[in-house]
């Protein structure tokens, strides 16, 4: 689980394309036709190539094809570690769409840990 400063969680549907777990952190792209969440890449042409919100909880997709699974939780609005973000596309950035996570209502935060240890 993923958890922030001052965030507010809503349930959406998420689409998971193929077998394996899509972890909390994952930044998530809205697909326009079906109101469905989809992990982000900035390549898609669906609308997912928009980040809008962040994975709650791990999902998984124990099919062979692609599942909706309903009720995911995540979150819509807040302050998130920047380090806790985990993008589906090896060559996107957490800095390239900071300002898109902004627009929507969720700050990425630069958190230094292991202070005071």
């Amino acid at each position: 689980m993923i958890t922030g400063i001052n965030c507010v969680y809503t349930e959406a549907k998420l689409r998971i394309a193929t077998k394996g777990t899509v972890k909390a952190g994952t930044v998530l792209g809205e697909i326009t036709e079906g109101n469905i969440l989809a992990p982000y890449k900035s390549d898609s042409v669906d609308g997912s190539q928009t980040p809008c919100y962040i994975l709650a909880d791990d999902v998984e997709n124990t099919t062979s094809g692609s599942l909706d699974v309903d009720n995911v939780r995540v979150i819509a609005y807040g302050q998130i570690n920047g380090n806790a973000l985990i993008l589906a596309k090896a060559e996107d950035t957490i800095a390239t769409i900071r300002t898109a996570l902004k627009n929507s209502g969720i700050l990425v935060m630069n958190v230094q840990e292991g202070i005071g240890e």
